[in-house]
């Protein structure tokens, strides 16, 4: 796999980049925060409704400027007129002064991926509001992928790039959706890697590295390379000199609403797929560790250090003796595991039910509890080890006519 977009490539993206940016203003690209996939960004609860991702979805508009901009959000399945079953997300114009978004319900199943799909569906709505809108389609498309780094979604939609880059093509005027012609995961790399290169945030930097998916990371990790060796990438967008920058700006949450009916609509499978308690049988799900560690170790601390003092008092006195020491030896540990089981939670990886210690189905949807993760990216991860294992276990033909991703005609199907 390539780690850098093409030399022409590079320009493009450089060029539409620099135009971009003196059109919307130069404060947004150097001083937004950055969004990432974590609670510290979006610290909503998750039940894989439509409405959870309308609540997303106001944090998007309000990052983007635009959150006093009514809208409304639609989930769906399948095909119609207007997508296909591989449509992830849309964005319909303004009807009646509400912009109109639509999801399909399979990203309700990862908050991470309607995050990123959701993106870049705001990222069209901000491009119509500031009359940015190219009279291509396909250019049209690739500039919105380019717009969500300008918003500080980049993280997210870098993210996503492997997750939704061949989703159909759209029928109707105005409506987005994902096709095979948006920036490949190199270009969104890259462009993140300008911006993080421009801010000069080492903080920033590590991250970026830290929230993006390992192939996107290598990416990324490689075009910040190529940025100290060729600095004249940066100097092509054309930015005033550093003094004139606004103060950087921190990320701060913002209280969320819940939507009205008529800004969500809720199919009637979502309902009744969410209060199914077994629409997860025979599926393995994992327990998600919500507590932090350094937090519960430092709480833990304090309990066993006060009653090892008060037993060392009792004790050994004033005493000066190194015997003095073991209540405090003894005593910190016990606290510890005391703080440890008490604020131990998990919650089920699909359903986010909390789990109680050693159950092994899960009381919301079924599924046979499988072993504990601190993150839903280790989801990924332990897919990853299936399938090689899958794929170890299996005897592969060798042809010479087959290439990387291109099969041949005898083994296409």
């Amino acid at each position: 796999m390539e780690l850098l977009p093409s030399p022409e490539e590079r320009k493009w993206l450089g060029r539409y980049l620099r135009k971009l940016i003196a059109r919307a203003g130069w404060e947004t690209f150097v001083a937004k925060p950055l969004l990432e996939p974590s609670p510290s960004s979006f610290p909503d609860s998750w039940s894989h409704r439509v409405a959870d991702v309308h609540r997303l979805t106001q944090r998007l508009m309000h990052h983007a400027g635009l959150g006093e901009v009514p809208f409304t959000l639609s989930g769906f399945e399948g095909a119609s007129t207007a997508w296909d079953a591989n449509t992830a997300g849309w964005y319909a114009g303004v009807d009646e002064g509400r912009c109109r978004f639509g999801v399909h319900l399979r990203q309700l199943r990862d908050p991470e991926s309607a995050v990123g799909v959701m993106a870049h569906e705001v990222a069209h709505a901000w491009r119509e509001h500031h009359r940015l809108i190219a009279d291509d389609r396909q250019r049209e498309e690739l500039l919105t992928d380019l717009t969500t780094i300008y918003l500080g979604f980049g993280i997210l939609t870098t993210n996503n790039t492997d997750r939704y880059r061949s989703y159909g093509n759209a029928r109707v005027t105005g409506w987005s959706v994902s096709t095979a012609g948006y920036l490949p995961p190199q270009s969104m790399a890259w462009l993140l890697a300008l911006q993080a290169s421009v801010r000069g945030r080492a903080k920033e930097t590590r991250a970026i590295e830290k929230n993006l998916e390992p192939n996107q990371r290598a990416c990324f990790d490689e075009a910040m390379h190529e940025m100290t060796i060729e600095p004249s990438h940066l100097d092509d967008l054309e930015l005033p000199p550093r003094e004139s920058w606004p103060d950087v700006e921190f990320y701060a949450p913002i209280e969320v609403r819940e939507p009205s009916e008529d800004e969500v609509d809720e199919p009637p499978i979502a309902e009744e797929a969410a209060l199914d308690p077994q629409r997860n049988a025979g599926v393995t799900v994992y327990r998600l560790q919500v507590q932090s560690v350094f937090l519960t170790i430092l709480i833990g601390l304090f309990p066993g250090f006060f009653v090892g003092a008060i037993l060392a008092l009792l004790l050994f006195g004033e005493s000066n003796d190194f015997r003095m020491f073991i209540p405090w030896i003894v005593c910190v540990p016990i606290g510890e595991v005391i703080v440890w089981r008490a604020m131990w939670k998990a919650q089920c990886s699909e359903c986010k039910t909390f789990l109680a210690r050693g159950v092994a189905i899960c009381p919301g949807c079924g599924g046979n509890v499988g072993r504990t993760i601190r993150r839903l990216r280790d989801l990924a991860k332990i897919s990853a080890e299936q399938l090689d294992r899958r794929a170890e276990s299996m005897e592969w033909e060798e042809c010479s006519d087959c290439r990387p991703e291109v099969p041949c005609l005898k083994h296409a199907g």
